[in-house]
């Protein structure tokens, strides 16, 4: 029963972190699909497998396994909702989507049963907006029942009020048009301006768009290390400006960490590296000493020894 515990948990972990990858843009929905499609048969054959042993060894028919069932300590959330909606109805789910610690968290609410879904980093390119959207489609897909959805009061956490929120939107956009009218009549006073405060206002825009492209440009090491890796053989700076993985963090013999190796992959791919930098560090040699690869905002430098292994920098210039 532990050996079970145990892989059900193995399959959850690892179909949340390519869920975390898809939301990242590292991996296209139909690789997801596949992958998830994967690990639920492997799961599935194992309980059969698993049951079938513990029918033979009570003495009960192998005809019996229909009408075997899971205890709650065996299933992790994600094979909990697939229980609790596994009858054929159409009452809808209502799925609510919060900010916890920086994360968008949804939660599963089935009349008077409260399932916790999952949590994830939502992606850059989507408004919260859609990535709630996306994510309810998926459970409805998943679950096979309809869902209705409620979204976050706020766009990035920060402002959990609806009504200051709304209050907000609404005064942005009152002061919106007043400017816009205070412009139109003002417009033959704008060009008899002083040309030093044009020069200036001029000055002060290219400064501004200086400081958001750099900001656009810097990688998110951090969101790569959420995502990605784990303290066991990754560390990250504690103000985000490196990142170290290392494939054998404790120079042990003829030991290499497969976690380590998948995460370096994961990362360069989170962080839009062509595929030729993952292809040198897999041939890189001990004599070949340090190897460097560099792009806008980012240098990346390694070094490969058959006693320590493969250890990688990603470092935000």
């Amino acid at each position: 029963m532990d050996e079970k515990i145990r892989r059900l948990d193995e399959n959850a972990n690892t179909l949340l972190k390519y869920q975390q990858l898809l939301d990242a843009g590292a991996i296209s929905q139909e690789e997801f699909e596949g992958i998830k499609d994967s690990l639920l048969n492997i799961e599935s054959e194992e309980t059969k497998r698993s049951t079938t042993a513990e029918e033979v060894g009570n003495g009960t028919s192998p005809s019996d396994e229909s009408t075997a069932q899971h205890s709650k300590e065996d299933e992790d959330d994600y094979s909990k909702a697939k229980a609790v909606t596994s009858q054929q109805d159409t009452t809808p789910l209502t799925v609510r989507f919060e900010w916890v610690d920086g994360r968008l968290a949804s939660q599963i609410y089935d009349g008077d049963k409260n399932i916790p879904y999952e949590s994830f980093i939502k992606p850059e390119n989507e408004s919260t907006a859609e990535t709630c959207k996306r994510v309810a489609e998926m459970i409805e897909r998943d679950l096979g029942r309809p869902v209705k959805y409620i979204r976050p009061a706020s766009e990035s956490g920060i402002n959990n009020n609806p009504a200051n929120e709304s209050q907000g939107q609404t005064k942005a956009i009152s002061d919106s048009a007043s400017m816009e009218q205070s412009d139109v009549k003002n417009d033959s006073k704008t060009t008899k301006k002083d040309p030093k405060s044009a020069l200036l206002i001029a000055l002060v825009v290219v400064i501004a768009l200086f400081a958001f492209f750099s900001c656009v440009r810097k990688p998110n090491l951090r969101g790569a290390y959420d995502m990605c890796c784990s303290p066991l053989y990754a560390e990250l700076a504690s103000d985000g400006t490196y990142l170290t993985i290392d494939t054998n963090p404790h120079d042990l013999d003829d030991y290499t960490n497969s976690d380590a190796y998948e995460a370096i992959q994961n990362v360069n791919k989170v962080l839009n590296l062509p595929e030729s930098v993952w292809s040198r560090m897999g041939s890189t040699r001990a004599l070949d000493g340090t190897q460097t690869y560099s792009k806008d905002g980012l240098e990346v430098y390694w070094t490969y020894h058959p006693d320590h292994g493969l250890q990688v920098t990603y470092s935000a210039k």
